[in-house]
């Protein structure tokens, strides 16, 4: 969707300006301004042709650069771990500690001598089996 470059009947409510806005299409994945009427987005575009979406009511919100991402709206997103995560060893499909030995493995051939090996999303109650109380020779705590 595209701002108009003409004036419009009905003015926006909101329009966030001078922003990197992610517009998920593929065609055309960045925008810098977003209209908004009501509680749906009307518009996406240029600075330039944003004007036309304004009128006397028209809040504005000058984004400064930052990013915005329609549709989020659950505040909780953990946005730097899940960075995080995809720079480590993705292990939310081991099945078994054997797995999880080979892909620690596979990674350490790569790695320079002293890099940390970091990887994350196991889930014990996916394995194939239960996991032995002890790993490799070192016992694990019962409470853990």
């Amino acid at each position: 969707m595209a701002l108009a470059s003409v004036l419009v009947a009905q003015p926006a409510s909101l329009i966030l300006r001078n922003g990197k806005i992610v517009t998920l299409n593929p065609s055309a994945p960045m925008a810098e301004a977003l209209a908004v009427r009501g509680d749906r987005i009307a518009a996406l575009g240029s600075n330039r042709v944003s004007k036309s979406w304004m009128g006397p009511q028209t809040r504005v919100i000058d984004l400064h650069g930052m990013l915005a991402i329609p549709g989020f709206i659950e505040g909780h997103g953990h946005f730097t771990a899940m960075g995080e995560f995809r720079l480590g060893l993705d292990l939310r499909e081991a099945r078994t500690w054997d797995a999880i030995v080979a892909q620690v493995a596979s990674a350490a051939k790569l790695a320079t001598p002293g890099e940390w090996i970091i990887g994350r999303g196991w889930h014990q109650s996916k394995w194939d089996r239960a996991p032995e109380p002890s790993v490799e020779g070192f016992p694990m705590h019962a409470s853990l």
